[in-house]
């Protein structure tokens, strides 16, 4: 096996018994070659210490538990066992002449639980090393469920929740755009779902473009392609998508970072198919360069979007946000504050309530973490984004430039972006540059 096997690859080895080197010097030569591999504590109800290949530090070593989350009494315990599973009444095949299932128990019907655990995550992951593998599991298993837990043994009862967490993959209709395609999402035809803007800045038409995916046909085909009455477009353009004039039509804020005197905002008609403009004004905010990125929201439930401008580079190594009144054209600021959220790193930035308390939270991405995956840091908007409420890896494996985010509901889209309320808002991730498409991917909480 550690000679023939592809990548990835994760093994069970429901077997051992007494202490062995010469068990314990083949599966660490199995690990070695690449396999994540997991194994069974043992059922005599001693310390796994003392069998192999279960005490082998380097293996993932699993007890086993029952229905009532309690540890077997059957059950090897102690240090060397990493995590529980279910490992009691467990249906599974047997050697029989009829039939050839039946209930078996043991902690080598509690390994493989945990072997498939493993695969999903490799399915995700899958360059993912044994150690980083035995983190995560060990990282998600529940604590505080397990009773009857042996003096020394870890209070960690296997979790799969974080792993197939995706509501959504696919490859859309959309080609792949490189990097300076900008993706936005919201109802554009109000069926409740959430579609896709992808606005185009630079194209033969020479001017900034617009096409609308369809969330309703998960991305399968178009409402519909503007040119737009804005020219083309460079990289010093930021866009965001929200009904300015309340008419009930998704507006497109092209916001000018080095505009003639500051940053200025300009507001194309979502109603006239973005043929004529809303608004064209010069912020109160001065100009600024590609460290900054913008959004739009509700900010102090005035009924008027405000711009919310996002210095990815502030004061003391933290991200800034400086949130513009559009009740004043954008002239006043409503709020000038230092963040939590860290600059150093890889990072894109959404506005979503999240931790249920009716105020918009900021949301950091960040591409590539520690945890070897995307990763959501979000910042309290009822703290002036001073505290988290919410920092976690994701099933999503670590992403690139090539990535962009959105934090929106898709299994309940009456609630989007600001209007989440509780149930938390679910991670878009788009890749622009898919092996034949742009493709959407789409993590609940």
């Amino acid at each position: 096996m550690a000679d023939n096997h592809l990548f990835p690859a994760v093994a069970n080895m429901s077997l051992g018994g007494s202490a062995s080197q010469s068990l314990d010097d083949a599966v660490e030569g199995l690990i070695d070659s690449g396999v994540v591999t997991i194994v069974s504590a043992g059922n005599d109800g001693v310390a796994a210490c003392t069998q192999s290949p279960a005490r082998l530090p380097a293996a993932i070593t699993v007890g086993a538990s029952n229905d009532m989350d309690a540890v077997a009494g059957f059950s090897n315990h102690g240090s060397c066992v990493d995590l529980f599973a279910p490992g009691v009444g467990i249906r599974s095949t047997l050697a029989t002449p009829v039939n050839g299932v039946g209930n078996m128990s043991g902690t080598s019907m509690a390994a493989p639980h945990v072997t498939g655990a493993a695969a999903l995550y490799l399915q995700r992951h899958p360059g993912s090393t044994q150690q980083q593998v035995r983190d995560f599991l060990v990282g998600e298993a529940t604590t505080g469920r397990l009773t009857g837990l042996p003096a020394g043994s870890p209070d960690r009862l296997l979790f799969t929740g974080g792993i197939n967490s995706f509501l959504l993959n696919v490859a859309s209709a959309q080609p792949p755009v490189g990097n300076d395609g900008h993706f936005e999402a919201a109802d554009w035809n109000g069926d409740k779902r959430p579609d896709l803007f992808f606005i185009q800045p630079q194209s033969l038409t020479g001017f900034t473009e617009v096409h609308i995916l369809s969330g309703s046909t998960s991305y399968q085909t178009f409402l519909g392609h503007w040119v737009t009455a804005l020219h083309t477009t460079n990289a010093d353009w930021a866009f965001e998508v929200g009904d300015w004039n309340n008419d009930g039509s998704q507006d497109v804020f092209a916001i000018q970072r080095a505009g003639a005197t500051a940053t200025e905002v300009h507001i194309l008609s979502g109603a006239t198919g973005f043929q004529t403009f809303l608004a064209h004004t010069s912020t109160a905010l001065h100009t600024t360069t590609g460290d900054w990125d913008f959004k739009v929201t509700d900010w102090n439930k005035d009924g008027t979007l405000d711009v919310v401008a996002l210095n990815s580079q502030g004061a003391g190594g933290h991200v800034e946000v400086h949130i513009l009144s559009g009740a004043t054209g954008l002239q006043t600021f409503l709020l000038n504050t230092t963040t939590a959220l860290p600059s150093a790193g890889s990072w894109e930035y959404e506005l979503a309530e999240v931790n249920g308390d009716a105020t918009v939270d900021l949301v950091g991405i960040l591409r590539s973490g520690g945890s070897n995956s995307a990763e959501v840091h979000a910042v309290s908007g009822a703290s002036g984004f001073s505290s988290f409420v919410l920092q976690a890896g994701t099933a999503l494996h670590p992403t690139n430039g090539d990535w962009t985010f959105e934090m929106v509901r898709w299994d309940d889209p009456s609630l989007f972006g600001i209007e989440l309320l509780g149930n938390g808002p679910d991670l878009v991730a788009i890749n622009r540059n898919g092996p034949l498409a742009v493709e959407v991917h789409i993590l609940n909480p």
